[in-house]
């Protein structure tokens, strides 16, 4: 593929990642409103443009056009503005949004503020919450369960992170 051509396709997938963003005051009004079927519908546009964006990065070998990061930090926004709506309806206590907040400010520095590293759960979780905000819009109870299952998540989560490094440092000695 040409410089120019891959150029091309990478302002293309940036457009893709930050049109996640720019569509999320929509999807949280949906939420606040509580209109669950359009939610989720715009819940499965924004799972799709994810994997399709990292589909096209994997297969096509390209870098990212403006960070490393944009992928992850839209995420980031997308899952932590959802669970605010969750929190605002009076779902989820606020304490939910800061274990999301420490789960990728773990992940930002233990990653070095370069090329973003993903152990083998943690690449997980951001999908489990996605599918948490999904099973949050279709449910009306077992919210406490719910909550046990993040904490439990990202236990093991940051676990998994603390095993990955110690074991790439045994490697390194």
């Amino acid at each position: 593929m040409t410089l120019h051509l891959k150029s091309n396709v990478s302002g293309i997938i940036s457009l893709i990642v930050i049109s996640r963003i720019l569509i999320l005051p929509i999807f949280f009004l949906l939420i606040l409103y509580e209109y669950k079927i359009p939610a989720l519908l715009l819940l499965l546009v924004v799972l799709s443009t994810d994997y399709l964006d990292g589909y096209l990065v994997k297969k096509l070998n390209l870098k990212p056009m403006f960070s490393f990061y944009l992928d992850p930090v839209s995420d980031f926004i997308f899952i932590l503005i959802s669970f605010y709506a969750f929190v605002i309806k009076g779902i989820y206590p606020l304490s939910v949004l800061f274990i999301i907040l420490l789960m990728f400010i773990q992940f930002v520095l233990s990653s070095g503020f370069r090329n973003p590293i993903y152990d083998p759960v943690g690449k997980y979780y951001g999908i489990f919450l996605f599918l948490i905000i999904g099973i949050t819009i279709l449910l009306e109870k077992y919210y406490d369960l719910i909550i046990v299952g993040i904490i439990i998540f990202s236990i093991i989560s940051v676990s998994s992170r603390i095993v990955f490094f110690s074991n790439i440092k045994k490697l390194n000695k």
